[in-house]
């Protein structure tokens, strides 16, 4: 189902030439999309579900960083969206200097298009 398309870079709705924008179902945007907005969700984020996000504060950005856990809920985070059949690929990097989590993903969803993207999140 088309979801409202958002810009990329501001992750506000895209308004190109006043008119909002849909995404497009038959290559993968829109769960694209979906997965970029359940990544950059932190846990507790959302009032109305204080259930939804990822655990970034507390598995992601401590001192004890245990990568076998985050990469665990990251996966289920991302095989929780809608649409999405298989992880292909997956890596994360950590950049200290800004307390960066860059999460690069694959994926295949279920038109058997294939879907890739790097989400980052700062602490």
């Amino acid at each position: 189902m088309p979801d409202l398309k958002l810009n990329l870079l501001t992750h506000d709705m895209d308004v190109t030439g006043g008119v909002a924008s849909l995404t497009n179902d038959f290559n993968g945007e829109t769960t694209a999309q979906l997965i970029a907005i359940a990544l950059k969700n932190f846990l507790g984020e959302w009032f109305l579900d204080n259930r939804i996000g990822v655990d970034y504060l507390g598995v992601a950005f401590k001192k004890n960083f245990d990568p076998g856990s985050f990469e665990a809920m990251v996966r289920a985070t991302i095989m929780g969206v809608v649409g999405v059949q298989q992880i292909t690929a997956y890596s994360q990097t950590f950049v200290s200097v800004t307390r960066t989590m860059n999460v690069t993903w694959s994926v295949i969803d279920e038109l058997g298009n294939i879907l890739s993207s790097t989400t980052g999140v700062s602490s």
